[in-house]
């Protein structure tokens, strides 16, 4: 862990999880994104979404940057519309903060914040109602409805999950799944994106993606797949003959659950 997060001050703006399933290997997350925030009747979520290189936004900076790549800030804006969409159905009172420009260790990403308040739907007293503002219903919503997000499983999302399974030839297992704390009050869970499985604290299963959109160009895409990828990456050194290594159990990781 210590070799992944390193000393940049620019990891503090990531989350960092783990799980351990068995003794020794584990699902490592660094991700800059949050599912959701609960504590009680209020919420907190976000889009993360819209990649560049750290170079290009040091050479630029902010604003030229957003005003740079009309593809970019759509895709953005296609995961922050589903996003209000969304929360529309439990809450009211939301608020949009502005777009702004999260700067990371390699790259850069547009993010935008949403705060809210859960709505009181109360049914009939025979029923004993339906309230949005308990915690785990709530949080049951951002699994349910917000997991995968758009820049994840795509838009429409039911097309988009069964073009994603027909396609892709390997499973994504834990890869972007909602991973977090859940406790009486509330929860507070994130998107596992950069992510990789490790055993014996040396060989690495990494996971990264990026969003396919109207002007995407392939070459551009595998770029950005690979510089999300260089905080697992460059952590840890090349092995030559990685497939002499015995991979007791990376089967058996590989096969967790699929939470998309």
């Amino acid at each position: 862990l210590r070799h992944v997060m390193g000393g940049s001050r620019t990891q503090r703006r990531t989350y960092l999880f783990m799980y351990e399933p068995f003794p020794g290997e584990a699902f490592v997350s660094l991700t800059p994104e949050r599912l959701c925030r609960v504590q009680g009747s209020d919420l907190w979520t976000e889009a993360v979404a819209g990649t560049w290189p750290l170079a290009d936004f040091e050479k630029i900076g902010e604003t030229a940057l957003l005003a740079s790549s009309e593809k970019t800030t759509n895709e953005h804006q296609l995961v922050g519309n589903y996003i209000q969409n969304q929360l529309q159905q439990v809450s009211e009172h939301i608020k949009v903060c502005d777009t702004h420009i999260l700067k990371l260790k390699h790259l850069v990403h547009i993010k935008q914040s949403y705060q809210a308040i859960a709505k009181k739907k109360t049914g009939s007293s025979k029923s004993g109602g339906e309230r949005f503002d308990d915690p785990f219903g709530l949080t049951h919503f951002f699994c349910q409805h917000m997991s995968p997000t758009p820049a994840v499983g795509g838009i429409p999302l039911n097309d988009a999950r069964r073009f994603i399974s027909d396609v892709e030839p390997f499973d994504r297992g834990y890869y972007a799944a909602p991973c977090g704390i859940l406790h009486s009050h509330g929860s507070e869970l994130i998107v596992a994106l950069r992510s990789c499985l490790v055993r014996n604290q040396k060989l690495l299963h990494v996971y990264a993606g990026a969003g396919i959109v109207p002007g995407s160009e392939p070459s551009e895409e595998y770029a950005e797949i690979s510089l999300k990828m260089q905080q697992f990456t460059q952590a840890f050194p090349v092995v030559d003959n990685v497939a002499e290594l015995p991979l007791v159990r990376l089967k058996a990781l590989k096969e967790l659950p699929n939470m998309n």
